[in-house]
């Protein structure tokens, strides 16, 4: 049950007394807990029961703390309410030394944890990018070809304020103007703000345009501390960007030949999809570019060919790594594995490779020890080959010698390969997309076909898909998006727990995890190409059971039965969704372009990094600010406590740091004609950004009456340590009890659930 914080306020005709602005510097470091300064060491102060170094030690107030929070304790100030060791103060306050002290500007608890409360996975949209700013030269160029991509360019709109992470996205223009169709997709690249799908920067306008399904690859070229974006030209060859911290994109250089002028259009002839990829393959701190057999040093300047380098028919993202523990860098394709020479600045092939595998999409990781296989040793990872023309996934050594060979799965094709535990139980599975079912391999069970879910992707037929546990439960959940709806699978049997309509014409793209607004929770990014024909996807989801809920709160109809919203009729689903057998199950709506961003209703998902940046993701080829580790620094992924995984981001957990929404500060100001305006101030003290759309309602009461007088939602982040205002109008006299209450369904999930309401008495002297 929520308390209420009240202040009494006189109000005349403008004028509000409210209490002072007292606070304290609780910048110092917590080092272990307490309940009084006594238990702290010299130098320390019990802070909300914590002892925290580096300020005065504070008044001994021993037994005392566990006093009442009605009760004054000896000593303290009478006007200031008391808190004991158990209890948390009301409003906007924090308990220091058995006094709920106001927080200071800037402040907030750095060791705010939410709670770790693991429900369903309940998906609400944050936001959707699906129109351009008036400005933008390609307003038209929304829909999302290739994989999106996050990383933290320090955008922002205060110095001192943190930035946050933001979304890298080309939009796909489907004609140059006075040339005609070029190929199959020309794009605008665009950066994304992570929270509100607002448009941060774009490429400038006389740019030459992208070749929007190729994903492309951000990381720090230059050593600055900033990463830059690689995307590839629509007519060949790379294009480097800087992001300044207002979000402008500033073109480095584009790709030349070695001579350092000469234009280098690599790529040209094919016109097709593929990713870029940057590894730094010579270790002097400086990536490499990547694309289509192509290498290009931190400058532009290409450095070399791969020889024997296969373009398969719609691209393939680089691989690279050391893999055998050599200490040199190595690229791997279904048809060789060639070792980065940094004397001859060559890659060659590695002789004893069988190139046994058809063409496909290549992952990697450790799927055990095979004795007896030729090109297998203890501790080295196996290759994965999602072999597109078979449409077939089998398992290799580095030597390119068989150990599984799956049979082939329905509709043929197969997409990039993505590798986690699915289903708990320690050791790696494969899950790959076809062209007529998403299907997951088990390698440690032989010749197995975990399970496999129908869908539909005639197109491509090579999609890609990502993993995440979403509510930290130990099971794996699968997030894949076919040409007509996305979904989450339960990573154990494929049981559809989510699904929401969406079009894609179908590309190698896939939805990506990360934490795209730095809120400490994870979210999950999907991109849309639209338009289709009506009618080419099903009414509705044939794999979708209904709406997930938790409790009745989470349903539009307000009646959750058996984990599911009940529902009666249209207006008893969200929108989305149609009343179906008494639940709301997914419809397909309008095919539309768009990108979207989905989070937990409750902020409440497991936390993850704030980067994912490129489609070859495998955690440890990119640092957490985008710089991308030497040679000899990067971590082997497949041996990484926790990882051994391809396509699937860090997982966090849901005692993650996390919000503290507080409010204060409530007023009710008389207007003309009896009108009132009210406001009242919200505050994070928690150490992660408050998401936007937080509500906020205002009620009047008067005797044993209460009456909703506004409904209102944020509009904006708000980051650790800050306040905004929020104010509204209404037809009634400034005259009663006026109450602000914010997130009143209690639907975001914070480190305290108990200082979201604050009152103030309200007479309007005239």
């Amino acid at each position: 049950m929520r308390r209420t914080a009240v202040t009494r306020l006189a109000i005349a005709c403008l004028v509000t007394l409210t209490l002072p602005a007292l606070g304290c510097d609780c910048g110092g470091t917590p080092t272990h807990t307490c309940r009084t300064s006594a238990e702290c060491a010299s130098g320390e102060r019990c802070v909300d029961m914590r002892c925290v170094a580096g300020l005065d030690g504070g008044p001994d107030v021993g037994e005392d703390a566990y006093r009442a929070p009605d009760a004054p304790l000896p000593g303290m100030d009478a006007d200031l309410p008391a808190c004991g060791a158990l209890d948390h103060c009301e409003g906007d306050a924090h308990c220091v030394d058995g006094t709920c002290v106001p927080w200071g500007d800037g402040q907030y608890d750095p060791m705010c944890e939410r709670s770790a409360s693991p429900g369903p996975v309940i998906p609400q949209l944050q936001c959707a990018f699906t129109t351009a700013p008036a400005s933008d030269p390609h307003p038209d160029a929304i829909a999302l070809l290739h994989t999106p991509l996050v990383a933290d360019f320090g955008i922002t709109s205060d110095p001192d304020m943190p930035s946050r992470p933001s979304i890298v996205a080309i939009g796909n223009v489907s004609y140059v103007e006075g040339v005609g169709r070029v190929c199959d997709g020309q794009g605008f690249l665009r950066v994304i703000d992570g929270a509100t799908c607002r448009v941060q920067g774009t490429m400038p306008p006389g740019d030459e345009l992208l070749n929007s399904p190729v994903t492309p690859a951000i990381g720090d070229l230059d050593g600055d501390g900033t990463p830059e974006i690689v995307a590839a030209r629509h007519l060949g060859g790379l294009v480097a960007y800087s992001v300044g911290t207002d979000g402008h994109l500033t073109r480095l250089w584009t790709t030349t030949l070695e001579d350092g002028t000469t234009d280098d259009r690599l790529g040209s002839t094919q016109c097709q999809w593929g990713a870029v990829s940057l590894y730094d393959i010579d270790d002097d701190g400086r990536p490499e570019s990547f694309f289509e057999g192509g290498v290009w040093d931190a400058t532009g300047r290409r450095v070399t060919l791969i020889p024997g380098w296969e373009h398969i028919s719609h691209g393939a993202p680089l691989v690279g790594g050391d893999f055998d523990g050599d200490g040199r860098f190595e690229v791997i394709q279904h048809n060789g594995r060639w070792e980065y020479d940094t004397t001859s600045r060559t890659f060659v092939l590695d002789a004893g490779f069988s190139g046994g595998a058809s063409a496909g999409y290549v992952a990697v990781a450790d799927f055990g020890d095979f004795p007896g296989t030729r090109g297998d040793a203890p501790g080295q990872p196996e290759l994965v080959v999602s072999q597109t023309g078979l449409g077939r996934v089998g398992v290799y050594t580095l030597a390119g010698e068989p150990i599984h060979v799956f049979s082939p799965s329905p509709g043929s094709g197969g997409g990039p390969p993505t590798i986690a535990d699915f289903d708990g139980d320690g050791s790696p599975e494969i899950g790959v997309a076809f062209g007529g079912a998403y299907e997951v391999f088990d390698v440690a069970a032989g010749d197995t076909r975990v399970w496999s879910r129908m869908s539909q992707d005639l197109s491509s037929r090579r999609t890609g898909s990502s993993v995440f546990d979403f509510n930290a439960d130990g099971r794996a959940e699968v997030v894949y998006g076919d040409e007509c709806y996305v979904r989450i699978y339960d990573g154990r049997d494929g049981t559809v727990v989510f699904s929401q309509a969406r079009f894609s014409s179908t590309w190698t793209e896939n939805p990506i995890v990360a934490d795209v607004d730095g809120d400490g929770s994870a979210e999950m990014v999907v991109g849309m190409s639209g338009p289709c024909n009506p009618g080419y996807c099903p009414a509705t989801d044939p794999l979708h059971e209904g709406l997930r809920c938790d409790s009745d709160d989470d349903c539009v109809s307000g009646t959750c039965t058996s984990g599911f919203c009940a529902c009666t009729g249209p207006d008893t689903c969200d929108t989305g969704y149609q009343c179906n057998g008494g639940r709301c199950i997914a419809a397909h709506e309008a095919c539309v372009a768009e990108l979207r961003v989905y989070r937990d209703g409750r902020d409440g998902w497991a936390g993850s990094r704030r980067i994912w940046n490129q489609h070859a993701y495998h955690v440890t080829n990119v640092n957490d600010d985008g710089t991308i580790p030497r040679t000899s620094a990067m971590a082997d992924n497949w041996s990484t406590p926790g990882l051994d995984n391809f396509r699937q981001n860090v997982q966090g957990t849901l005692g993650d740091g996390g919000p503290d929404l507080t409010i204060h500060g409530v007023s009710a100001v008389c207007l003309a004609d009896d009108r009132t305006r009210m406001e009242a101030t919200i505050c994070n003290r928690g150490t992660v950004f408050l998401d936007t759309g937080i509500q906020v309602v205002f009620d009047q009461i008067v005797g044993t009456d209460r009456t909703r007088l506004c409904d209102l939602r944020t509009s904006e982040p708000v980051a650790p340590g800050v306040c905004t205002v929020v104010s509204c109008e209404a037809d009634v006299p400034a005259d009663g009890v006026f109450e602000a209450t914010a997130d009143e369904r209690a639907l975001i999930v914070e480190c305290h659930e108990d200082n979201n309401t604050a009152r103030s008495m309200a007479d309007c002297i005239l």
